[in-house]
């Protein structure tokens, strides 16, 4: 780089012209110079057409601050490590202060603006206009604040593990206040609103107007109540496992009463009706018109009874195993009785008919029609 010796960098302050012309190997010709003070460091001052201009201060590592009008613009002070601060107008733009680790805080048009702010970790503060804001203060973990005009608005406040709080007008609203685990209260217009309370484990309250609606309140396990409109309306009370009512006009209506195990009763429209009685393990009685209807009864593995008109019709009486009993009109109709191991007879009309017997492998004897006919003795 050449410069006018002739220059008092100590008091000149405006721009001074530079008639020199050398342009040696590894020479820069500059045509402007701004001078803002040279001391007892290397102090640098330049002002490029169409390059890389830079202005360095550095007490004791690298220190740049450049002015550029259409590349990379970077303004830094370093006291030990590396700071920049950057003011881009098309590309991204840095304003970073940095105390031991590395801080940033951005601004920027279109592309992703970022504010940090750190303590001991990872501090983010962000605000975009069509990408991704965040705005995070983190006293241990990640702690993160957003909030975007048409993608993923989220506040988030943590404790001690991630707790996060959002605030969004057409995507994902979530607004979570967590004591040990994760607590999320949302609302949302159109898509996933949920509002959750926790005291240790995983609570949900939600009310969506046409989505999934759940309302949760926990005692020590996952406990949810919900009521949809005409998506999937649950409401639960556990005491010690994971207990579920549910009442929907259109899609799953479940209501369940848990004494050690899962139990669940539901009454179904059009969907899927389920009335479970559960003494020990898993115990479903179900009704439905025209999808699965089920009716179960179960002493210690898994029973269930079904009568169907058209879907999949099962009915099934289990001493030890899985043992079932099925007629289906015009789909997959199967009558197992099972010994030990898993034993299915099964005649079909016109899809796929199978009869097997076994005794302690799995014997398969198949009749269809005009698909695949297989007999199998093992």
């Amino acid at each position: 780089m050449v410069v006018d010796d002739s220059v008092d960098f100590s008091t000149v302050l405006s721009s001074t012209v530079l008639d020199e012309t050398d342009t040696a190997a590894g020479e820069v010709v500059l045509t402007t110079i701004v001078v803002i003070g040279a001391a007892d460091d290397i102090d640098v001052v330049s002002t490029a057409a169409g390059g890389v201009d830079v202005v360095s201060e550095a007490i004791g590592g690298v220190d740049v601050v450049p002015a550029s009008v259409g590349g990379v613009d970077v303004v830094s002070e370093a006291n030990g490590g590396v700071d920049v601060v950057s003011a881009a107008v098309g590309g991204v733009d840095v304003v970073s202060a940095s105390v031991g680790g590395v801080d940033v805080v951005s601004e920027a048009i279109g592309g992703v603006d970022v504010v940090s702010e750190e303590t001991g970790g990872v501090d983010v503060v962000s605000e975009a206009t069509g990408g991704f804001d965040v705005v995070s203060e983190e006293t241990g973990d990640f702690d993160v604040v957003s909030e975007v005009t048409g993608g993923f608005d989220v506040v988030s406040e943590a404790i001690g593990g991630v707790d996060v709080v959002p605030a969004s007008v057409g995507g994902v609203d979530v607004v979570s206040a967590s004591v040990g685990g994760f607590e999320v209260v949302s609302e949302a217009i159109g898509g996933v609103d949920v509002v959750s309370e926790e005291t240790g484990g995983v609570d949900v309250v939600s009310e969506a107007t046409g989505g999934f609606d759940v309302v949760s309140e926990a005692i020590g396990d996952v406990d949810v109540v919900s009521a949809s409109v005409d998506g999937v309306g649950v409401v639960s009370e556990v005491t010690g496992g994971v207990d579920v009512v549910s009442e929907v006009t259109g899609g799953f209506d479940v209501v369940s009463e848990e004494t050690g195990g899962v139990d669940v009763v539901p009454a179904s429209v059009c969907g899927v009706d389920v009335v479970s009685e559960a003494n020990g393990g898993v115990d479903v009685v179900s009704e439905v018109t025209g999808g699965f209807d089920v009716v179960s009864e179960e002493t210690g593995g898994v029973d269930v009874v079904s009568e169907e008109t058209g879907g999949v019709d099962v009915v099934s009486e289990a001493t030890d195993g899985i043992d079932v009993v099925s007629e289906a009109i015009g789909g997959v109709d199967v009558v197992s009785e099972e010994t030990g191991g898993v034993d299915v007879v099964s005649s079909s009309v016109d899809g796929v008919g199978v009869f097997s017997e076994e005794t302690g492998g799995v014997d398969v004897v198949s009749e269809t029609i005009g698909d695949v006919d297989v007999a199998s003795e093992a």
